[in-house]
């Protein structure tokens, strides 16, 4: 049998790959049961959706009726009240009955009807709706599914939470759909909104300007980098787990590298993992291998994100190279070669939306995407394999 790798990556944390996190479980789970809506953010690839999957899975054994919406695949109107349609079908609705006649009942009535059809493999019914239909039709028709949970809520006399998934999708898909789900989400005291979102700029447009459509209307909850201790012993027994080891000095690179990043530390530990052979124990020489094989792994990406840069985005990201930096330093600005601190400043603006560098606690600016400084490191040192 092929011994199964003890790290994951690349898809949401279950089990014993969920790292920590335990503070932010509770009081997400507390907002839950409260019907309270947060609004969940953190950079891309921090954990914030296997956070989620967590709370909502610890809500549904309390006997909390949970679904989730995930955004990123609702590119039109129709597709997101088809995803709402199911969610609620699937997550909400009350099970008696055939699933076809029920899920007609319980949509009866909206502008546009949906197209349900049935598996005849599995049961499940997937829902779809037309695109051609009145002006308004299809608005009219989100806003009633929308209001379902509520009502579900009262007539089964149980607390909902409803989970929307990249939540900032939501103005791309209609700039009038934020206000629309104020109006009907303010009247579902039993039903708890949780909005997860990858983009800063999403959490400024909808939820901290004054005339944003959800000012204050959710609590908000940021995640950090994990503790390197935390990480540390998770690191420990997961090596453990799989009749192996991993010393402290392989403990320390590892951490040193991906710096508290939850997404880049299990990568970083997969791909170290494969370089260790049962019964004996990880070395900084086995990091250093799955160094190598990581930056294999992910050349296209932060080659696509380089080649994207312009030129005093490239500067900015040069500069943080060897760590975090005052970009605004003259002291900086000299060492580094940076422009006058106006086009620093459209650089760092343009580079912290789209997640790849941060702020940190210290008020300096640091590379965010994962294994981009030892990229750029080899980059200027040696070609990778496959660099134009």
């Amino acid at each position: 049998m092929v011994e199964r790798n003890p790290f994951t990556f690349g898809s949401l944390a279950c089990g014993d790959a969920f790292v920590d996190r335990e503070d932010e479980l509770r009081a997400l789970t507390s907002d839950l049961r409260g019907g309270r809506d947060v609004l969940l953010l953190a950079p891309r690839r921090y954990g914030k959706s296997s956070l989620a999957l967590r709370a909502v899975q610890e809500a549904a054994r309390e006997g909390i009726l949970v679904a989730t919406c995930d955004l990123t695949r609702t590119p039109t109107k129709e597709r997101f009240a088809a995803a709402l349609a199911k969610t609620i079908d699937d997550d909400l609705a009350s099970p008696p009955g055939q699933p076809r006649d029920r899920a007609a009942g319980l949509f009866r009535g909206l502008p546009v009807r949906p197209t349900i059809e049935l598996d005849p493999d599995d049961g499940a019914l997937s829902f779809s709706f037309r695109a051609s239909h009145a002006d308004g039709a299809i608005d009219g028709t989100i806003e009633r599914l929308l209001e379902l949970p509520g009502r579900i809520a009262a007539e089964r006399e149980r607390q909902v939470a409803i989970l929307f998934d990249e939540f900032q999708e939501i103005v791309a898909l209609d700039p009038r759909l934020p206000d629309l789900m104020r109006s009907v989400f303010q009247a579902q005291p039993d039903v708890a909104h949780v909005y997860v979102g990858s983009r800063r700029h999403a959490r400024h447009a909808i939820f901290d300007d004054r005339d944003g459509a959800l000012w204050r209307g959710a609590r908000r909850m940021e995640l950090g980098r994990l503790p390197h201790d935390t990480l540390a012993g998770h690191l420990r027994s997961r090596f453990a787990a799989t009749a192996r080891d991993a010393d402290d000095e392989a403990v320390s690179r590892i951490l040193e590298i991906t710096d508290g990043h939850p997404y880049a530390t299990q990568e970083l530990a997969f791909f170290t993992w494969a370089h260790v052979p049962r019964g004996h124990a990880a070395r900084a020489a086995d990091v250093e291998a799955g160094l190598v094989d990581v930056l294999r792994a992910e050349h296209n990406n932060l080659a696509r994100l380089w080649d994207a840069a312009t030129r005093n985005e490239r500067l900015v990201l040069l500069a943080l190279r060897a760590g975090a930096q005052s970009l605004y330093a003259e002291e900086t600005r000299e060492r580094a070669g940076l422009p006058a601190p106006t086009f620093v400043q459209r650089a760092v603006t343009s580079l912290v939306r789209e997640d790849v560098i941060e702020k940190g606690p210290d008020g300096r600016y640091r590379l965010a995407e994962p294994f981009l400084a030892e990229w750029l490191e080899r980059k200027a040192s040696t070609r990778l394999e496959g660099d134009a």
